[in-house]
């Protein structure tokens, strides 16, 4: 999928609400200097769809930024309830139930962006306020960048998870290998898995069974049986084979030939917190428990 498609995708977006919320919400909190954010949306919002609290990396400040969120484009003829949602933002609102803040500046995002004459009229009435604006390209941006699973229509909370997954054992990746660079290597070996067979030898006196090896394709394997034991030695990298599986599950590809998901858990996790319940199990990495 190309750029252009990819914009005409934001673009037909129609429901601000079941539709654009959820990307933004995948979106916002994995911006570079995000510290925090809140999904303010409803009744008593104040203008501000979502509050993002905000890092300075030069002064390590934090503030608060209110974001207004529209579905189509935001025309000369449109920009009444944009102007009065930005002016509301100034308002203060609790933010994380303790604290009370007030938002400086404003991101407005328009699903089929804006027109040039409505950004200079909004500027213009609202003179001293930080206004961003942010259209199709933009959103289609920062979902390649932190939400790429959008793309390939899979149900919200199974994209969300997989992302989630793939990043944290790209991470747990990371921190175990030897090399402990900032740089992460795509360099990986891999090893040989064996299946164990029993084979019978025979002869005239006695009957003896010896154990046998069949090399296997360990991933698929894994993915073709319900249950498997992967036996080795201490630092054999099975912990590593392991990860090897769970990352091949997180590509959308996959999920979507296999429908297989990847949790990563303890027998101990899964008997002491879940009762042995692979539902259980999913349903509480899923978040619907």
């Amino acid at each position: 999928m190309d750029i252009s498609e990819k914009k005409r995708r934001i673009e037909s977006i129609s429901n601000e609400v079941k539709e654009l919320h959820p990307i933004l919400e995948n979106v916002l909190p994995k911006l570079p200097g995000v510290k925090s954010y809140a999904y303010t949306h409803g009744q008593y919002e104040r203008g501000a769809d979502f509050v993002v609290e905000v890092v300075n990396s030069s002064t390590k400040r934090t503030n608060h930024v209110g974001v207004v969120v529209k579905c189509g484009k935001i025309s000369s003829s449109r920009i009444g309830d944009v102007e009065e949602q930005i002016k509301e933002c100034a308002e203060e609102r609790a933010y994380q139930v303790i604290n009370r803040v007030r938002c400086s500046e404003v991101w407005v995002f328009a699903s089929a962006g804006y027109s040039e004459r409505a950004k200079e009229k909004l500027q213009e009435r609202l003179k001293g306020r930080s206004i961003e604006f942010f259209g199709s390209e933009d959103i289609a941006a920062f979902v390649d960048d932190h939400y790429p699973y959008f793309w390939s229509d899979l149900p919200t909370e199974i994209g969300k998870y997989l992302q989630s997954a793939k990043s944290r054992i790209e991470a747990l990746d990371k921190t175990t290998g030897l090399l402990l660079t900032s740089v992460q290597s795509d360099t990986y070996i891999d090893l040989d898995t064996y299946e164990h067979q029993k084979k019978t030898y025979t002869n005239t006196n006695t009957n003896t069974s010896k154990p046998s090896t069949k090399t296997v394709d360990f991933i698929k394997e894994a993915c073709s049986t319900s249950f498997g034991l992967l036996e080795a030695e201490m630092g054999f990298g099975k912990s590593k084979l392991a990860r090897r599986l769970a990352l091949s599950l997180c590509d959308a590809i996959s999920f979507k030939r296999r429908k297989l998901l990847p949790i990563l858990t303890t027998y101990r996790q899964f008997i002491d917190c879940h009762n042995s319940s692979l539902e259980a199990l999913a349903e509480f990495s899923l978040g619907l428990a």
